[in-house]
């Protein structure tokens, strides 16, 4: 339609009245070199970020039945394959996975509501995980596109430790390198980065 981008800023300029905010900010993002701006739906997430941590919690303790060689998982695993699941919903769905922000910390992204309910714990169930993780964990488990999510990122990540999550997580570009420590990681950041199909 426009044969270059001179031609698309003219017109903007002359029947930008024409069209909303939001489709005049995606091409300005455009002619700018950005990627637009995602709309997040405003819908409220089904589940708290906790009762997600809870079914990574359960997940790991079943494995650990069947498989000895399967070690407890760790708050750091947990809140990182939270922050896999939440860049792969925001892509699929344009919706936040949870409420809780995503910061940047020394280790990594981390799910500030995880952080703050596991706070000190390094290793979150040695035995047995607590009766609320098994109902959340049930709760969760009857979502089937919540569960099949969760499915898939353990089956993709349940073999590494804590530290190599970190370093998927700490590379060059990242959401996480480009937040000031302490900040919250901006959704933006990261549809962009798992919108490349990089984790």
């Amino acid at each position: 339609m426009f044969s270059n981008d001179d031609v698309l800023k003219e017109y903007l300029i002359e029947n930008g009245n024409q069209y909303s905010d939001s489709v005049k900010e995606k091409i300005k993002a455009y002619l700018g070199g950005r990627k637009a701006v995602l709309g997040i739906s405003s819908e409220q997430p089904k589940f708290k970020a906790v009762q997600l941590a809870n079914w990574f919690r359960v997940n790991n303790y079943f494995a650990r039945q069947f498989d000895y060689n399967v070690d407890p998982i760790t708050q750091m695993q947990v809140v990182k394959l939270l922050y896999f699941a939440y860049g792969r919903f925001l892509v699929k769905s344009k919706k936040r996975l949870f409420s809780s922000p995503i910061l940047h910390l020394q280790y990594g992204p981390v799910v500030e509501e995880v952080h703050q309910q596991f706070r000190g714990m390094v290793v979150l169930d040695p035995d047995k995980p607590d009766k609320q993780a098994f109902e959340d964990y049930n709760l969760v488990s009857s979502d089937a596109e919540i569960n099949d999510l969760l499915q898939k990122i353990d089956e993709d990540y349940s073999d590494y430790t804590a530290s190599g999550l970190s370093r998927i997580t700490h590379r060059a570009g990242s959401p996480w390198s480009m937040t000031e420590k302490g900040k919250p990681i901006k959704d933006q950041l990261i549809f962009d980065q798992f919108t490349k199909t990089e984790e």
